[in-house]
């Protein structure tokens, strides 16, 4: 393995800033291109837009952490940067499963090469699974490798670490073309919005977003415990889930106000959205307290309900204004 790519910015994740994938393709760019703001590059990538549920994953934890790089060949014209999955064509579940079966031999037969080749070349490598091992779920960033350990930066992280466990799946980013004009871009990006409300986007297989997750989402409270896989512990699960809603929605304010500037317009319909995004932030803020959660959770679920259907509602209103944007 190669020498450790050195000064790659940390993954933070704060501040609602909870896309990992987002916050790992942050620091590539930062070394590859730019500093780009982690807000455009959640609208790019879709995750500002995205709420999302997997009726085959048993841990609704996880419900956040997954299908996030649905949008990434876009990304990669948006940024003139190459990105490339691997496994080529991945599908869920069933490379989560040949992974599980056996992660050595799935490693070496989809990962190992081509990490290398990305690291031998100084172009960070961006990584599911292999800090904190598979269940973390979270994206992080591959620097190097020391003896049989890689070495990168795991979520929340401000120092390298060193992990034996392996990646599940990664993203390979090339050398930078051209840097292209963020204009249309920005509007297609709006488009995916749309697309993600109706469930219509591309998706890993198993996964639903928009209207259809906040529906499983809120019958999800007529289920005791909420979590099967977590049990007593579901309030964690469903203060995850409202966390990452929040952090989506004020995600999506901030990308559509950059949008406005970069197009160098001023649309009444993109005011409407990001005040529906705001109201839907603010219906589910009181459930960003995990001791609210827990609270209400044991004994009036039907208030959470109440918040979790207004904030459904208020994206289905920034929906319907992004149509009238797109067809003005």
């Amino acid at each position: 393995m190669p020498m450790i790519i050195e000064g790659l910015q940390p993954l933070r994740m704060t501040g609602g800033q909870f896309v990992s994938l987002a916050w790992a393709l942050k620091s590539a760019l930062a070394k590859l291109r730019d500093d780009y703001d982690y807000d455009f590059i959640n609208g790019i990538l879709g995750g500002a837009f995205m709420i999302q549920a997997s009726p085959d994953e048993e841990c609704k934890a996880w419900w956040t952490t997954g299908n996030q790089a649905v949008y990434l060949e876009f990304a990669s014209r948006a940024f003139g940067v190459p990105m490339r999955r691997i496994p080529e064509g991945f599908a869920y579940p069933r490379d989560i499963e040949a992974f599980l079966a056996d992660p050595e031999a799935f490693f070496t037969e989809h990962i190992e090469e081509p990490l290398a080749e990305s690291l031998e070349m100084g172009i960070p490598v961006i990584a599911q699974g292999c800090f904190g091992g598979f269940r973390a779920g979270h994206w992080s960033i591959i620097a190097g490798a020391k003896g049989d350990a890689l070495v990168g930066l795991p979520v929340m992280a401000e120092a390298y670490e060193a992990s034996e466990d392996l990646p599940w799946q990664i993203i390979v980013l090339g050398e930078p073309g051209e840097e292209p004009d963020p204009a249309p871009f920005v509007r297609e990006a709006l488009s995916h919005a749309i697309e993600l409300y109706e469930n219509k986007a591309p998706s890993d297989p198993g996964w639903i977003t928009g209207m259809p997750a906040w529906d499983k989402i809120i019958k999800g409270l007529d289920q005791d415990p909420f979590c099967e896989a977590c049990g007593p512990d579901s309030h964690s699960c469903l203060h995850w889930i409202v966390s990452c809603a929040v952090g989506a929605c004020l995600s999506a304010m901030h990308f559509a106000d950059m949008a406005s500037e970069i197009m160098e317009i001023t649309s009444p319909h993109l005011t409407e959205a990001i005040a529906s995004w705001r109201e839907a932030a603010e219906a589910l803020l009181p459930l960003t307290a995990l001791e609210t959660v827990a609270a209400l959770l044991a004994n009036d679920r039907s208030a959470i309900a109440e918040r979790l259907s207004r904030a459904r509602n208020a994206q289905a209103r920034a929906a319907d204004a992004l149509r009238g944007f797109l067809s003005a």
